[in-house]
């Protein structure tokens, strides 16, 4: 023990960037999982919906979702979410990637799949803005 405090006195700024470094970790784990699921790329969505079966599902107001969509999207409304909870369960072992409107509040939503045991929960950066602007298909 006496070689730590040694270590320790003598290497002061070496000791003191870990206890930041360690608060950083600390301090970036905590936020996550306060602000909810990670932002994802499109092309990281299409990977994730190609090699694990990952499921759509679209927040947007239904006749938004009917203008343009993912295909094989699933349209839950976000104000809706609670009463729907007999689709969601059919998904609930798979990756899921919500598209959301601007406005909706996520980390209710993310609150939400959380306690309805989603555990591997990504939103589509941008929305099917960026869907659209790297040019993937679209159904309407």
């Amino acid at each position: 023990m006496e070689q730590y405090i040694v270590f320790f006195t003598q290497h002061w700024e070496l000791s003191l960037l870990l206890v930041v470094v360690i608060l950083a970790i600390f301090i970036y784990e905590s936020w996550a999982k306060v602000v909810g699921p990670g932002q994802i790329s499109a092309g990281q969505a299409v990977q994730l919906i190609n090699h694990e079966n990952g499921v759509v599902i679209d927040l947007r107001d239904c006749v938004i979702f009917k203008q343009g969509h993912i295909i094989n999207a699933v349209n839950i409304p976000a104000d809706d979410l609670a009463q729907k909870t007999a689709i969601l369960n059919k998904y609930h072992n798979r990756p899921v990637i919500l598209i959301y409107s601007s406005g909706q509040r996520l980390s209710q939503i993310f609150k939400f799949l959380q306690q309805h045991n989603f555990t591997k929960i990504s939103v589509l950066r941008g929305g099917m803005r960026a869907w659209q602007e790297a040019n993937l298909p679209v159904e309407k």
